[in-house]
């Protein structure tokens, strides 16, 4: 008996134990398998998301499935296929990889080296908060504002030493005296205020938000109360008198985790910059460097051929081709008539990233082996696989197609019920300024002049055969007109925007394809062509491969309703 108690709970235990396995690992839904890779009913549900389709009625929500499945079976057998390809001697393909991977690997260079090493601490983002409080402000200070501005130039000296620089403190020095004594502000802003945009105005320079100033001038603008005349304050345009008349106060933002995040995420990347900046320079300084000496004591102009200027760790060359646009601008930019070869290598290594910082990074970034790392390989793979696939959906292409007139011809007359032809008139015109010419020449071609004639005694043009128009090329009144005259026919003189016609018509050719209705076959000409290629283009893809879908789950699951 303790025997069979005790198998019964060993049997017990068993299934209990398969239970649980069964719960830990669900079976997947599987609504496709191509050569035995999976499609999953939950794959099947994004797409159909991400294609918008919405339950309308049953016929149709059919289709929509099956569209739907269609283009995730098309999307698994595009990647079969890309993985199958080899681009190894594609030179554009090389190229565009050992950019993209180079790039990748000095953005996870800065990710190591930089951003997870460096840190803000919340005191640092208070100090912060509490150095520029006048920057947050959750409802904004206004202030309404005067001045009066005696303008120093640009390039005098704002010590206070130079002669126009004194000058202009004395005279606002005595404008300030005037106020004091009790004259009136915008009266002194109207006669001696340098500003002429706003000196008509008694200097009113308007509503100025807190903080949306140059820092000196809104300091003195916000640290006045209303009527108030400030000190003398030094800018850059020369020295002004702030009058404020009315102050909207505001209420500072305090230092929520909005803000605080935003203030660190600040923090981070200027600590960032200097820390990025630091590590480069320790790079630099270390660098084997070795210069073309020969050449770069040379001038620019007499180096022949493309020869070597630097080169970087054994492993990076700058060729003279590479240094010479940079060399130039140099010139230009400094005014200067030469380089000597110290400058030529300031150029190569210091006032220009590009010769020297990519380099450098890259091979610290080889150093410390980050090219082995997994997430260098994951995104190698997959950039190789993104432009693979990217080769094989460009085989839809249709842009080297264009209808010619047989094949526009013939799609019109197999869809004639679907036109409505245009009609085609072959004309030749007189072209006169005046109605009264226009009436005589009419006159003479009834009683048998010829109209060619007509037109050379007449007028100066040379196009007065026009061809074969439509009523999409040519004026409404002046197509009218010849479409009610008969072949061989002169109409009586039309008048248009261009000026008096008499015209002679000689053919018209009935239900003839529009302009309009050709643009329209051409598209789907396109649109037909476009599919064939995509059915021949899915059948090759087909080709070989073992496809089973699940009919049963495709037919019971049911679309969502919108």
């Amino acid at each position: 008996m303790k025997n069979l108690n005790f198998l019964l709970f060993f049997v017990l235990i068993f299934l209990l134990g398969c239970s649980s396995q069964k719960f830990v690992h669900p079976k997947k839904d599987v609504i496709a398998k191509i050569d035995g890779e999976e499609i999953t009913l939950d794959q099947f549900k994004s797409r159909l998301e991400e294609k918008g389709f919405y339950s309308t009625s049953p016929g149709e929500d059919q289709k929509k499935k099956k569209e739907a499945l269609q283009s995730l079976i098309t999307d698994v057998l595009v990647e079969m296929k890309a993985k199958k390809m080899d681009l190894s001697q594609d030179d554009e393909f090389v190229s565009l990889k050992q950019k993209h991977t180079e790039s990748f690997l000095l953005d996870f260079l800065y990710q190591k080296e930089i951003a997870e090493k460096t840190f803000v601490f919340p005191e640092e983002i208070d100090s912060f908060y509490q150095d520029h409080r006048d920057e947050y402000w959750e409802i904004p200070e206004f202030a309404k504002t005067y001045h009066i501005l005696v303008r120093v130039s640009a390039d005098s000296s704002d010590s206070g030493f130079s002669e126009e620089d004194r000058k202009a403190q004395e005279k606002i020095s005595e404008i300030r005296k005037q106020i004091e004594a009790g004259e009136d502000f915008f009266e002194l802003a109207k006669e001696y205020s340098d500003d002429i945009t706003t000196k008509h105005k008694g200097g009113y320079l308007g509503r100025l938000k807190r903080g949306t100033i140059i820092r000196v001038f809104d300091k003195a603008v916000f640290s006045l109360n209303p009527g108030g005349v400030s000190e003398l304050v030094r800018t850059l345009d020369g020295y002004h008198l702030i009058k404020v008349t009315d102050v909207e106060r505001g209420k500072r933002r305090k230092l929520d985790q909005q803000l605080s995040e935003s203030i660190g995420d600040y923090l981070k990347k200027e600590k960032e910059k200097r820390l990025a900046s630091e590590y480069l320079d320790s790079l630099r300084r270390v660098a084997n460097l070795i210069f073309n000496e020969e050449i770069l004591s040379q001038e620019d102009s007499t180096v022949s051929g493309n020869p070597w200027v630097m080169i970087i760790e054994d492993k990076d060359t700058v060729w003279f081709e590479n240094y010479l646009p940079f060399g130039s601008d140099w010139i230009e930019m400094q005014k200067l008539d030469y380089l000597t070869i110290e400058e030529k290598k300031k150029i190569l290594t210091e006032y220009t990233d590009y010769f020297l910082s990519i380099p450098l990074l890259r091979n610290a970034a080889f150093a410390k082996g980050y090219h082995r790392t997994e997430e260098y390989e994951k995104e190698r793979e997959a950039f190789e696989l993104h432009h693979k696939k990217k080769r094989i959906l460009n085989e839809l292409n249709i842009d080297d197609y264009e209808p010619t007139e047989k094949e526009i011809w013939d799609y019109y007359l197999a869809n004639q019920m679907r036109f409505v032809g245009d009609t085609l008139i072959w004309v030749r015109h007189i072209l006169f300024s005046d109605s009264i010419q226009a009436e005589m020449a009419y006159r003479r071609i009834q009683s048998g002049a010829d109209f060619e004639q007509m037109a050379k005694e007449y007028s100066d043009q040379d196009d007065f055969d026009l061809g074969y128009i439509s009523s999409t090329k040519i004026s409404r009144k002046f197509f009218e007109a010849a479409s009610k005259t008969k072949i061989n026919q002169v109409s009586s003189p039309v008048r248009t925007e261009s000026g008096y016609h008499l015209i002679l018509v000689l053919d018209k050719k009935n239900n003839f394809p529009s302009e309009i209705h050709i643009s329209q076959i051409k598209n789907e000409l396109k649109s037909e062509e476009n599919q064939r290629r995509k059915t021949h283009w899915e059948e090759s893809l087909r080709e070989g491969k073992e496809i089973w879908i699940n009919q049963r789950l495709l037919k019971k699951y049911l679309l969502k309703k919108k």
